[in-house]
C-alpha cells in the first residue's frame, strides 16, 4: 500500500473552449499534461467542479485535498479587479472565475499549497488583491507573446531571483520557458513577491514568502516537463509541499 497526495486541480466550462458546438451537452475539462505532470511528481490530480453557488461544498473540498492546482485557460474577468474589459479580453468563464478566487482564498487562509500556472498565476495574484495587464500587447513592447506556435516552443528566458523558491528548485538564474499567454500580472497582490522576470519585465514567476508554499509561474512546465528536469521539478516540490499536509489516499500496490 502507498500513501498519495491528493492535489485538486480546477476544470473549465468544456463551452470555454475554442470550437466546441453549441449544441454539447455542459460539461468540464481539465488539461491532461497537468494531470501527467502531477502523476509524475507522485500525486493524484483529483479534478474539482465549478461550483461557485455553493460555498460550504468548496470548504469541504479545501479540507480532503493536500494542494490545490489552478491551471492555465481562458482571460480572467477583468470586472473581478475593478476594471472594465477590454475588446481584446476573450468571453469570461464567470463558474470558473468564482470557483477558483474563492478556493486560492480559502487555501491561503488555511496555508494550503497552491501552484498557480499561467492563467492559474494570474488569479492568485487577483485573489489577494492585485491587477493585471488586459492585452499584454497594448501596454508591454514584446516579441514572443503568441499563443498559435507550438505548447513546448521555448520563446524566452526568465531571469530567476536567486532567493526564490523556484530558483531553489530551478539552480538558474536563466530559465528557457514557453510562452502562451496575453494577460499578465500588473499589480501584485498582498504578500505577494516577484521573483522571476520577463526580457521585457513582465512578472514571470512569485510567490508569497510568509505562506507555507504559494507559487505562481506564468509560463507552462507540464508542457515541458518531458524535456527538462527542472520542469518536473517545479512539480515535485509543490507535491512534497503537499506531502506535508493530512489529507492522502491509499493505492494498491506491491
Amino acid at each position: 500500500m502507498h500513501l498519495v497526495p491528493v492535489i485538486g486541480i480546477t476544470t473549465h466550462s468544456l463551452h470555454a473552449v475554442s470550437g466546441v458546438s453549441e449544441g454539447q451537452p455542459p460539461g468540464f475539462a481539465v488539461g491532461q499534461a497537468y494531470v501527467q505532470a502531477l502523476g509524475a511528481a507522485g500525486a493524484l490530480a483529483w479534478p474539482i467542479p465549478l461550483i461557485p453557488e455553493d460555498p460550504v461544498m468548496l470548504e469541504r473540498l479545501v479540507g480532503h485535498v493536500d494542494g490545490l492546482l489552478i491551471p492555465g485557460g481562458t482571460d480572467l474577468d477583468p470586472t473581478h479587479y475593478g476594471e472594465e474589459p477590454l475588446p481584446t479580453v476573450e468571453l469570461p468563464d464567470s463558474p470558473r472565475d468564482l470557483t477558483e478566487l474563492a478556493l486560492i482564498r480559502l487555501a491561503l487562509d488555511r496555508g494550503l499549497p497552491v501552484l498557480g500556472i499561467c492563467r492559474g498565476m494570474q488569479t492568485l495574484n487577483v485573489a489577494a488583491g492585485g491587477t493585471l495587464h488586459q492585452h499584454v500587447a497594448g501596454d508591454v513592447k514584446h516579441d514572443y507573446y503568441d499563443r498559435s506556435i507550438p505548447r513546448d516552443h521555448l520563446a524566452h528566458s526568465v531571469h530567476m531571483q536567486g532567493d526564490s523558491r523556484v530558483y531553489r528548485v530551478v539552480r538558474t538564474e536563466e530559465l528557457p520557458v514557453n510562452s502562451l499567454h496575453h494577460q499578465a500580472v500588473r499589480t501584485l497582490g498582498d504578500g505577494l513577491v516577484a521573483t522571476g522576470f520577463a526580457p521585457d519585465g513582465l512578472v514571470e514567476a512569485m510567490e508569497i514568502p510568509e505562506h507555507p508554499y504559494a507559487v505562481g509561474v506564468q509560463w507552462h512546465p507540464e508542457e515541458l516537463v518531458a524535456n527538462d528536469d527542472r520542469m518536473l521539478g517545479l512539480f515535485v516540490d509543490f507535491v512534497r509541499a503537499a506531502m506535508g499536509e493530512r489529507k492522502m489516499i491509499s493505492v494498491g500496490g506491491s
